[in-house]
């Protein structure tokens, strides 16, 4: 009973030690804290301070960029800001109002010209520069605030995001053939998320590409499952029976698709190829041009597809195929166009081809009539800031690329419902897209806007591109969602503090240097989460990219394991009980090792463990460790519990006394060798949460 009684009043020694170290560790967090915020609000002092000399170098800076271009109203602008610090209102209100001037659409100026005002007490005026800047965009949250209004913009990120990393590894390597390596990367996205319907989606057209088609079927089953009306997944499957030679089966899926989303141009062209398999020529005929009708690629598609093989002798499939049937399509090379033709042709439902031409004229969708749908933001108290209740249907799609808009353009309040592609265009004048919804895929990329983007309130429900684009001027993507990735590789942002994030950061693809810019911003608004996001997804996504022979691949993925590369502390607890567990069941020494060199089996394994009966206890045995690798120094034959084991670990990882418990032999290494990690775990720790908790 004296022993027993010892133990407790050990362990509980051991409890306090533990208590007391973790109300230590907080009260140099707390400290930190406390001194980190006493040198910043210092440092903040000193910047102040040493900035004002470089003011008025900055106003002459500007003034000379002003002097060659006085359209320039980054330059108004930014000249403004400098007199405003330098606490010259009055002067900075009308360089404000150059830049107004200059650009009616940025609502940055009307924002600084609203502090200023505000500065000099005429509030009354100040408000209405805010509300103008609101009206302009709606969700510039420095505008709100500095009208009195609160935004909560936090957004979680959570275990979709992880699996999207996956996903989107897997269609790059299904893209560069890398087809086994692609299904293992869906199969991890799978993994965490088994309801991910694009991954399942995917997977099965890998496995297809792969001839296996039974197992693609499986996984498209396992789609449309999770989501019945998935036309997507239908189609797939159908093609999947029509490869594997089940007609019957395979005409059905192409129905459902077709009847789920009449749009779907691949299962109407599937289907053509159906019929015509089956020696249905009219048939074959009537979905082929229904699919060309939606997809023009497909006329080239079919002259080489074998299941029309029958079908290219035929005088009315040339004729499909050799001739526009969209005869209406607006197609021009290197030509002047003007924009009311393209508006013309784009309320008529016409797709719209346009190659190196110069667009001159202002294009404006507002100003032609389209059918509507809701617009989903809408609601009354948005009236005032002319919100509109719908949204225009643009049927067509809209492809301009390597082009030039020498005026304003402005697809505001419309929906997409096709392919659109402005790559390597360049917008001279605003761009506005804001409250526009991109139902398939939009590129942006080598685009350059030499004035104001607004995609504010956009909603892309397909992948985005602005890999390779330059926003000479505001970038503004307020409250803009992406629902799948959107690329910004090389993208180039020549005023990085002009820039509004999209609501969605943790659908970004972005290099080290956009990561920088995009952490920069999220963090100056406050938004801490969606900065760590966008630096966590970014490491890991880079991680991924590595090979595991690279020394880089093992150095990230530690980073990765100990502190979710600096800003996860979770994941440094999570690794450092991981650590007390390994220790912990290497001091239980669970396994002896004998060898003998005369018997049959050279090598004998038992099991350290010892069971003995109570009959006192509601459980009626007791386990007991033959041979620990620690023993009380005070009594050698007390048994040790798996618990002593464990307390004594802990003991080890924080470096605190182990009381009567000390290590056999061998083991001490590995006890130095625990103190050593737990210390290099707990200074880690310390330096994960101070970032996430204390931000300079």
């Amino acid at each position: 009973m004296k022993k027993a009684t010892c133990d407790k009043v050990n362990r509980a020694h051991i409890l306090i030690k533990a208590l007391g170290i973790t109300l230590l560790a907080l009260l140099i967090l707390g400290s930190i804290t406390i001194a980190a915020q006493f040198v910043e609000t210092f440092n903040s002092s000193s910047n102040n301070v040493s900035k004002l000399g470089n003011y008025n170098k900055a106003i002459t800076e500007y003034d000379k960029a002003i002097e060659i271009n006085p359209r320039d109203s980054l330059g108004w602008n930014n000249k403004g800001l400098s007199l405003y610090y330098l606490g010259k209102f009055d002067e900075a209100i009308a360089s404000f109002d150059k830049a107004i001037e200059t650009n009616k659409y940025d609502p940055f100026p009307r924002n600084n010209k609203g502090l200023a005002l505000y500065y000099l007490g005429k509030y009354d005026e100040a408000i209405a520069s805010f509300d103008k800047a609101i009206e302009i965009s709606p969700q510039d949250s420095y505008a709100w605030n500095n009208k009195g209004l609160t935004l909560d913009n936090f957004k979680k990120v959570d275990k979709a995001t992880k699996a999207l990393i996956w996903y989107h590894k897997g269609l790059a390597l299904y893209n560069l053939g890398k087809y086994d390596e692609a299904i293992a990367a869906f199969n991890k996205a799978i993994k965490i998320d088994p309801q991910f319907l694009d991954a399942w989606n995917n997977k099965g057209r890998v496995l297809a590409e792969l001839k296996k088609y039974d197992e693609a079927i499986t996984a498209y089953d396992k789609a449309i499952e999770i989501n019945p009306h998935d036309s997507l997944g239908w189609n797939y499957k159908g093609l999947a029976l029509h490869n594997l030679g089940k007609y019957d089966e395979a005409i059905r899926a192409y129905n459902k698709a077709i009847e789920l989303n009449p749009q779907n141009s691949d299962a109407w062209y599937n289907r053509a190829g159906f019929y015509s398999l089956i020696n249905n020529k009219e048939q074959a005929l009537s979905n082929l041009k229904r699919a060309i009708e939606l997809d023009l690629s497909y006329k080239e598609e079919a002259k080489k597809n074998l299941d029309f093989k029958k079908l290219w002798t035929d005088k009315q499939f040339i004729s499909l195929v050799s001739t526009v049937v969209q005869a209406n399509e607006y197609r021009e090379v290197s030509k002047k166009v003007n924009a009311t033709d393209i508006s013309k042709h784009i309320e008529n439902g016409d797709p719209v081809n346009l190659v190196n031409c110069s667009i001159v004229g202002e294009l404006n969708v507002s100003k032609i009539r389209l059918k509507t749908v809701p617009n989903p933001y809408f609601n009354t108290n948005h009236i005032k800031y002319n919100i509109k209740e719908n949204l225009g249907v643009i049927e067509s799609s809209i492809i301009i690329q390597k082009s030039t808009f020498e005026n304003k353009l402005d697809f505001s309040f419309v929906q997409f419902k096709n392919t659109v592609s402005f790559n390597g265009t360049t917008f001279n004048n605003f761009a506005g897209f804001s409250y526009a919804t991109f139902n398939n895929s939009a590129d942006f990329s080598f685009a350059t806007f030499n004035n104001s983007a607004d995609f504010s309130f956009a909603t892309f429900n397909n992948s985005a591109d602005f890999s390779f684009a330059t926003f000479n001027n505001s970038a503004n993507f307020s409250q803009s969602i992406f629902t799948d990735s959107a690329y910004f590789i090389m993208t180039n942002f020549k005023s990085p503090s002009d820039l509004i994030g999209p609501e969605t950061p943790g659908k970004l693809v972005v290099d080290r240097k956009n990561s920088n810019i995009f952490i920069k911003y999220y963090n100056d608004q406050g938004k801490y989460e969606d900065a760590d996001a966008i630096y966590y997804n970014y490491r890991q996504d880079n991680m991924m990219l590595k090979k595991w022979s690279d020394p880089k691949y093992w150095w990230d993925f530690l980073s990765w394991i100990t502190c979710g590369f600096g800003v996860k502390p979770l994941n440094t607890l999570l690794f450092g009980i991981a650590v007390i567990s390994l220790f912990s069941f290497i001091y239980t020494n669970p396994i002896r090792l004998k060898i003998n060199k005369y018997s049959v089996i050279p090598i004998i394994l038992s099991l350290n463990v010892h069971m003995i009966k109570r009959s006192d206890k509601i459980i009626p045995f007791e386990m007991y460790l033959k041979n620990p690798a620690i023993v009380n120094i005070q009594d050698q034959n007390q048994k040790a519990h798996l618990s002593d084991i464990i307390y004594y670990s802990i003991g080890c990882f924080t470096f605190m006394s182990h009381d009567n418990w000390y290590p056999r032999g061998s083991f001490k290494k590995w006890v130095a060798f625990e103190g050593a990690l737990g210390w290099f775990i707990l200074a880690i720790f310390i330096a994960t949460l101070s970032k996430t908790l204390i931000r300079f």
